[in-house]
């Protein structure tokens, strides 16, 4: 009985654990579509996974199709 107390707990850890990620991803983007500077997030192999809206409004759409590496060093983050 321990043990499945013990499992559900850490599930209801778990879950509470991903809410609080998704409220702070949630929070996080609000406040960087803000900005009214171009922000651009890029993973490790410099592609863009993601841009603020001022981004968006100022590239042009097919600019936004390419890797990040094609664009000024100083829009990556």
């Amino acid at each position: 009985k321990k043990e499945v107390s013990r499992r559900e707990s850490a599930f209801e850890s778990k879950k509470e654990i991903e809410k609080t990620l998704q409220e702070t991803r949630l929070r996080y983007e609000s406040i960087l579509s803000m900005v009214q500077d171009i922000i651009i997030e890029t993973d490790a192999n410099n592609v863009c996974t993601w841009i603020n809206r001022a981004g968006v409004r100022f590239l042009p759409s097919a600019l936004l199709d390419l890797r990040c590496n094609l664009l000024p060093t100083h829009w990556t983050v």
